[in-house]
């Protein structure tokens, strides 16, 4: 996020004020490399598929989340803009309890591929 001003903290809030959202981002972190989306909603988290991309393409329009090249499946994949980013670190932290019903098991053992 840039310029660190009022209305980008708004805007970041606002991005991460959703669990599906919050949780796109930690599997973007924990896995430390892009994932497609139908990778996220098939492999990482319980909502469907197109749930996954709608809150996908917020965190995108909001700049958290950039296209990433393409997938072996050739879907474009995302990655995370805000991963060294302080501010995001601490509200995925405070609010970490709040997506754990949206991980699929195994969740969190790296690609799960």
């Amino acid at each position: 996020m840039g310029g660190g001003g009022r209305d980008d903290r708004r805007s970041l809030l606002d991005a991460l004020d959703h669990p599906i959202r919050r949780e796109i981002l930690r599997a973007l972190h924990h896995n430390g490399e892009p994932l497609c989306v139908n990778e996220l909603a098939n492999v990482w988290l319980t909502p469907p598929l197109s749930s996954v991309s709608y809150h996908a393409g917020v965190l995108r329009t909001r700049g958290l989340v950039h296209l990433s090249g393409i997938c072996g499946d050739s879907r474009e994949c995302l990655g995370s803009d805000v991963h060294d980013d302080p501010a995001v670190a601490e509200y995925l932290r405070q609010h970490s309890d709040s997506g754990a019903a949206l991980r699929r098991p195994g969740w969190g053992r790296g690609r799960m591929s």
